[in-house]
Order: C-alpha cells, then sequence, then structure tokens
C-alpha cells in the first residue's frame, strides 16, 4: 500500500467519525515506519506509549462489530467460540510453553523491541497430530493477551467460486487486523499447500500467495497463527513466512498429570487417582483424555453415582486390562507406583512385574 493510499484511508476513517478504527490503523502503520525508519524513534515512540496508555490496543469494544460473511451462503466466516474450558493455569510441554511464554514476554517489552530495530511475535505456525491442544494454546494466548480470539471457519470461507475463497481470506484476515485479535487459520494445510503440487489448479496455487502476502503484512499489536496437521503438505514459503513455529508432541505422563490436576482437581481432590489415570492415558492426546473424562462425568450423573467411585471403578477395569508388554514402561509405572505408597503386591498385580523385580526397584529407592 502506498503511502497516500493510507493517508486517504485515515482521513475517511476520521472524516466519518470512525475515531477507534482511525487509531488503530494510525498505530499499525506508526510501529512499521519506526522498524523501518529507526532514527524517527524518538517521535513515533512516544506516540505509540500515549495510545497503549488509553487502553486502546487491549480492548475488547470491536468484538461487538458484525462478523464477516460469506457474500453467497451469508455464513458467518469465522468462529467466536471453542468446545474447551480456557483457564490461565493451563499448561503444555516445556518446549511448547517456553514459546508460548516468550510470545507473552515480547509484547510486554514491546516498546523495547521496536526502539532497537525489532518487532514482538506476530506470527506463529503451530504443527502435530489432531488433539494435543493446538487450538486451546491459541484461544489461551489470546486470553493471556487480552485480545479477541477469532478461527477461521474454513467449510464458510471456501467458496465454490475459487476466486472467492481468496476474498473471503483476505476479509477474515482484515477484520482480525481491525481488532488487533489473534487470529487461528486452522487446517491451514487446506488453504496453503505446496505451489508444485500437480493436482492443484492454478487458482488455489494464487490462494497460496495471498496468505503469503497477508502473512508478511500483519501488524504488530494482533497474533496470526496457523495450525496444521500435516506439516508434509504446506508451501516451503509459507514456514518462512511465519516468526516462530512450535511443533506439539503428544503428551508425556508429567504433561498428562498437569492436564488433569488443572481440569479435575475441583471435582477430585485425591493425588493418587490422578497419577493412576495418567498412567492409564499415556499415549493418549489431550482430546481424547477429555472426551473420556466427560463420558465418565456423565455416567456418574445419570447412574447418580458419586464420580470418585465411577473413576475408581474405571481405573480397576483399566488396570486390568492395560497391555504390559512394555517392561521398561512397567517398571516406570511401577516406580511411581511406590513412591504412592502402594504395596509390592499391589504393584506387581497392576504392572504385571514379577515380586523380586519389583522389590529390586524399592531397594534401589532406599
Amino acid at each position: 500500500m502506498k503511502d497516500f493510499d493510507k493517508f486517504i484511508i485515515l482521513a475517511e476513517l476520521i472524516l466519518d467519525s470512525k475515531n477507534e478504527d482511525a487509531v488503530k490503523f494510525a498505530r499499525q502503520n506508526l510501529m512499521k515506519l519506526a522498524k523501518m525508519y529507526p532514527e524517527l524513534n524518538d517521535r513515533v515512540l512516544p506516540i505509540i506509549k500515549k495510545n497503549k496508555s488509553a487502553g486502546i490496543t487491549k480492548s475488547l469494544r470491536f468484538a461487538k462489530q458484525p462478523l464477516p460473511v460469506d457474500q453467497d451462503s451469508r455464513l458467518e466466516l469465522i468462529k467466536t467460540t471453542i468446545s474447551s474450558k480456557v483457564l490461565p493455569e493451563t499448561r503444555w510441554p516445556e518446549n511448547v510453553q517456553n514459546i508460548l511464554d516468550e510470545t507473552i514476554r515480547e509484547r510486554e517489552f514491546e516498546e523495547k523491541l521496536v526502539k532497537a530495530g525489532l518487532k514482538p511475535i506476530t506470527s506463529v505456525i503451530f504443527s502435530g497430530p489432531p488433539g494435543v491442544g493446538k487450538t486451546l494454546a491459541a484461544a489461551w494466548l489470546a486470553l493471556m493477551l487480552n485480545k479477541p480470539f477469532y478461527v477461521l471457519d474454513l467449510s464458510a470461507v471456501m467458496s465454490s467460486y475459487l476466486g472467492r475463497t481468496g476474498n473471503n481470506i483476505r476479509t477474515v484476515i482484515d477484520f482480525a487486523k481491525s481488532q488487533s485479535a489473534v487470529l487461528l487459520l486452522d487446517e491451514f494445510d487446506a488453504i496453503a499447500k505446496r505451489r508444485d503440487d500437480g493436482g492443484e489448479i492454478g487458482e488455489l496455487k494464487r490462494l497460496v500467495t495471498v496468505l503469503l502476502q497477508e502473512i508478511d503484512e500483519w501488524p504488530n499489536d494482533g497474533l496470526l497463527i496457523a495450525a496444521t496437521n500435516h506439516e508434509e503438505l504446506l508451501d516451503p514459503a509459507v514456514w518462512r513466512r511465519f516468526d516462530r513455529t512450535i511443533a506439539f508432541p503428544y503428551p508425556s505422563y508429567d504433561d498428562i498429570l498437569k492436564f488433569l490436576q488443572s481440569n479435575l482437581l475441583e471435582k477430585l481432590n485425591d493425588e493418587n487417582t490422578l497419577i493412576l489415570l495418567s498412567i492409564l492415558f499415556k499415549g493418549s492426546t489431550y482430546a481424547e483424555i477429555d472426551k473420556e473424562i466427560n463420558t465418565l462425568r456423565k455416567k456418574s450423573i445419570l447412574s447418580d453415582t458419586y464420580f470418585v467411585d465411577v473413576l475408581d471403578s474405571y481405573i480397576e477395569s483399566s488396570l486390568e486390562n492395560m497391555n504390559k508388554s512394555d517392561k521398561s514402561e512397567m517398571k516406570n509405572y511401577a516406580d511411581n507406583l511406590i513412591d504412592l505408597g502402594f504395596s509390592q503386591r499391589k504393584v506387581s498385580d497392576i504392572t504385571g512385574l514379577s515380586r523380586p523385580t519389583v522389590k529390586k526397584i524399592v531397594e534401589s529407592k532406599l
């Protein structure tokens, strides 16, 4: 966009009395100006700081504007809710959590970064299998940054008129920019496929070019997140456009325990039960664990049985049917169970390890 175009847009916003939109547009372009011309920092940064003190950048009032819709179907192009509950104390595996925390911290020191000719993280790509917490992490970032959270609705955006798909994506991104929002482009591989894929038609390849341009122009005060379950399908140029990449692994035993502690402690203040559940859920995704726990909660309500009793029955049945062929894994479980105070006989029954083996584990801890 040329400088005179920006001036015309700003003047139009002011003359139409869209003062908040004008402030937002001016701040976005001041940030770009400070990055391109560091010698102007002494003039630009005080203006940005004054704007932030007015509470504009973290305001959620823009969320009251009508959501963008497809011209033909009139379906809303973005979703504003997710099924899982987002809590500030929710945590992810250490390598994931470190980058999430870094993203937040860079926003706290945004002015120092801009003064040094740098910019905070504005775009992140999440990769990993379904159910490992990518969408939840995006919502968590929005919560911690106090910003509106939107998810691109792929089914509504993908129009039967191929040229309109690109327009829909631009509409969604422009809307999110105006809100200083966290925008999640879920199932990103569906719209950013490799352009060397001979099976894709020209219009879809041009769509990737549109996306690359929009990523490059994403403003500092918002956060653009793309999520994919199939990273091998993404166009190579996409990876270079994002500031950071986070690979979400399957949760470990410790990750599962933390997840259960943050989601079940209000209903179940029993560390032993949580540890046993963590052992049983090893190898599952967060989504699968959440689904299983909700099934057990329903069973408790429908049978008029205490939730803890339903969990005990579930644990007993699951332990009996647990695959005990991985002796190394069973020894790790035995170590945890011994720390909990389980008898050697009970540990042997649960893990399938011989009594002498369990005894050796106990003696090694003395």
